[in-house]
């Protein structure tokens, strides 16, 4: 586990709530539960990689850090529930060698993607990967900045017509 956690600094005047904090608390719990899955192998044998965004933590959630939280662990549970063998891929993996091994790349809400990354996921989908998009993804910039429209628009073929109110998007593996 290489995972880019905390990579970005946070804007001079912010400080890590008690949410984020508990956040990065539950998935090192995860982790730790997995350890003997996750350790030890040298190649993983995933075809499916959900990319954890750390921009769209930071700054899409920057007023409630659940908007993308709840969105990333609905996804992460569903496909552990589900029986499905995955990694967890941050901004690093993002290169032509670091995804052709993946048959599907899950973005959870990733709602804020560097031009970097963005070019990065159309490399992978012109060479045949597929990816799985939610809600606002590559809507912002790394930022936090919105875009006029997605900067994958062209890959998902449609473009942004407005706001749909935040309970008609989330995945919950609860009822």
């Amino acid at each position: 586990w290489n995972m880019d956690i905390g990579y970005k600094p946070l804007p001079a005047n912010s400080v890590l709530s008690k949410d984020i904090l508990d956040f990065y608390s539950l998935g090192v719990r995860e982790i730790d539960k997995r350890r003997e899955w996750v350790s030890g192998h040298p190649e993983s044998l995933a075809q499916i990689a959900i990319f954890y965004s750390e921009s769209s933590k930071v700054f899409y959630g920057r007023d409630n850090v659940l908007l993308y939280c709840d969105e990333f662990l609905g996804y992460f549970e569903a496909l552990l529930n589900a029986g499905r063998i995955f990694d967890l891929i941050g901004t690093k993996h993002l290169s032509r060698d670091g995804l052709k091994k993946y048959k599907l790349i899950v973005l959870p809400g990733a709602a804020c993607l560097s031009d970097e990354e963005v070019r990065c996921l159309r490399e992978y989908i012109a060479g045949g990967g597929k990816i799985l998009a939610t809600y606002h993804t590559s809507l912002y910039d790394a930022f936090g900045g919105r875009r006029e429209d997605f900067a994958l628009r062209d890959v998902f073929g449609c473009s942004y017509a407005g706001h749909i109110p935040e309970k008609d998007y989330r995945l919950r593996t609860e009822y």
